[in-house]
């Protein structure tokens, strides 16, 4: 691999150059090439971002070599060819969320990387931010009691556009796989596969989810209440309440700088989170370290868990 760990990136939109732009945070990170639909933007973007190659094609550009990981932020409707293509070249690859648009797809691409022993990671980043991780810990190990109710929201208006990747069911629009991933990952991953899901929701007049709640039941009285939207803003705060307390994550509560902890007992206590970044830089990091041990999976985000997340985001889809 050499001193510098060697990326490209496949789609080099918003998301992308926020992601680009954390790589400075990461030691050995390297944006090497940037992938495009078209020779114009990709030669563009591979200069706006410091790329010194630039490709219309994946896979053409992985026979070349010298690529070490593989960063897929295109359309979620794209994802899973962009994956199954830097998998059969045998390069590790970081997915943006969702990892795919169905738990079919999820549970096919899950299966070829298993099959091909090429390390594959949703990049849930939220769930790698060191103040997230505090707070897993904290009630982790039950200092805040039987945790039985969660409370979690992430929304905003945008431009309706039908042929925008937010409102475009080709491109796999929607809120609940654009944002309203956020809102659910947290309670799955703490208590599991949720026993049951109601879900009360808009349309938007292209067929996709504009907006919902859902709230999820699990085996141990865990119940949880997420909330997401594209069509109007939402406080995007989290509310995580245990029987000896609670903890309020302000916004955005997905990459977080402050929470706070109210115990019974009177004590209180606020967690700052000092950002150096937009906090993208924690998933490339710890997906390096993978990589460089040779880890096929993630500890902290892995496949299963992947699929769990795959499988009830259908369930919320189809809960409408």
């Amino acid at each position: 691999m050499g001193k510098h760990f060697r990326w490209a990136v496949v789609g080099p939109g918003n998301i992308a150059e926020s992601w680009v732009q954390d790589l400075k945070w990461v030691p050995g990170a390297r944006l090497e090439a940037v992938v495009s639909r078209t020779s114009d933007r990709a030669a563009v973007r591979a200069r706006e971002l410091g790329a010194p190659r630039w490709s219309t094609d994946l896979d053409h550009l992985l026979t070349e070599g010298g690529i070490d990981g593989v960063y897929i932020a295109n359309p979620h409707s794209e994802h899973r060819e962009s994956a199954q293509i830097a998998i059969e070249h045998g390069i590790p690859v970081l997915v943006e969320k969702p990892l795919t648009t169905s738990a079919l797809y999820t549970e096919e691409l899950i299966a070829l990387a298993r099959e091909k022993k090429v390390l594959l990671m949703e990049a849930l980043w939220s769930k790698f931010h060191p103040l997230i991780r505090q707070i897993w810990d904290y009630i982790d190990h039950g200092y805040l009691g039987s945790v039985r109710s969660m409370s979690l929201r992430f929304g905003f208006p945008a431009e309706f556009d039908p042929k925008h990747r937010l409102f475009n069911p080709k491109l796999g629009g929607g809120a609940t796989l654009d944002v309203g991933i956020y809102p659910l990952w947290l309670p799955v991953a703490f208590w599991g596969n949720p026993v049951d899901i109601k879900v009360m929701g808009r349309m938007a007049s292209t067929g996709v989810d504009a907006a919902s709640i859902a709230v999820l039941g699990f085996h141990d009285g865990g119940i949880a209440s997420c909330e997401s939207s594209i069509v109007y803003q939402l406080d995007n705060r989290a509310t995580i309440s245990g029987s000896r307390g609670y903890i309020s994550v302000y916004e955005p509560w997905f990459a977080p700088r402050k929470a706070e902890l109210f115990m019974n007992d009177g004590r209180h206590e606020v967690w700052n989170h000092r950002a150096r970044s937009t906090g993208l830089c924690y998933e490339v990091q710890h997906f390096q370290d993978l990589v460089e041990s040779g880890s096929l999976e993630s500890p902290i985000h892995g496949l299963d868990d992947t699929l769990v997340l795959a499988r009830v985001m259908d369930r919320v889809l189809t809960g409408f």
